[in-house]
């Protein structure tokens, strides 16, 4: 399944490009807007039908950008000082904004044909309707999110101000979940075989994420609980 193939070889990217992400991040970013514009490029000139339904899994339909902002989630839920943690932790902020300039072209190339359909008055199905307003909700906290990603804003922003902020990602995990749900579930009815996969495979990774995310809170909690109710330490003489 493309959902899973562009997980995995996101998180090989992120391993074997670890070093030269946190280096040279410009570069990474520059790149991910020549592959995000190539894509428009691609979608509004046209190009060879093979690389043109590549194009259409990893970008049209937001997997490659969902594959990066699903392994900066998932960075969260680890213990604090576990390997994978301490490895990966210092390049999440660089992820985060690469996952995040593939996702903005998507938004924007799936708006505008919402906006024909909503502004026109175009006949269009309840589900791609509401799919419409969730996109909306969508982008506005991907644009806050990016934004605010940058190092060079977030040293000018207050620490704590910053945290609420990046908690945004929550609701914005919980909305484009409900988005890919939107568009998924009814083809799924339908029979369509992989569509239903692609619901089931979401599905399991949003939960997984979830379930882990509320462990890890409940883990630190009861942590920080026990540090505050340690007996103190009598020295006799």
């Amino acid at each position: 399944m493309a959902f899973i193939g562009s997980l995995t070889g996101v998180i090989l990217f992120s391993v074997v490009f670890r070093v030269p992400l946190k280096r040279f991040p410009s570069l990474f970013y520059v790149i991910a807007l020549f592959v995000s514009l190539f894509y428009l490029f691609a979608y509004y000139i046209g190009i060879s039908p093979t690389l043109n339904s590549y194009f259409n899994i990893v970008m049209q339909k937001g997997t490659l950008a969902m594959s990066f902002l699903l392994v900066v989630m998932f960075m969260g839920v680890f213990r604090e000082g576990s390997r994978i943690r301490r490895y990966l932790m210092p390049i999440r902020g660089e992820l985060s904004i690469v996952g995040s300039l593939l996702a903005i072209v998507h938004v924007v190339r799936r708006l505008t044909n919402y906006l024909v359909i909503v502004l026109y008055g175009a006949p269009a199905e309840v589900h791609i309707v509401a799919a419409f307003w969730v996109s909306l909700i969508v982008f506005a906290l991907l644009i806050i999110l990016t934004v605010t990603s940058f190092n060079i804003i977030g040293k000018r922003m207050r620490a704590m101000t910053w945290k609420r902020i990046q908690r945004l990602a929550y609701p914005f995990m919980f909305f484009t979940y409900l988005h890919i749900l939107l568009f998924l579930i009814p083809p799924a009815l339908l029979g369509g075989t992989t569509a239903l996969v692609s619901v089931i495979a979401y599905t399991a990774v949003f939960f997984a994420y979830a379930a882990l995310r509320i462990r890890a809170h409940l883990v630190r909690n009861k942590a920080r609980q026990e540090s505050f109710n340690l007996d103190p330490v009598v020295i006799e003489a």
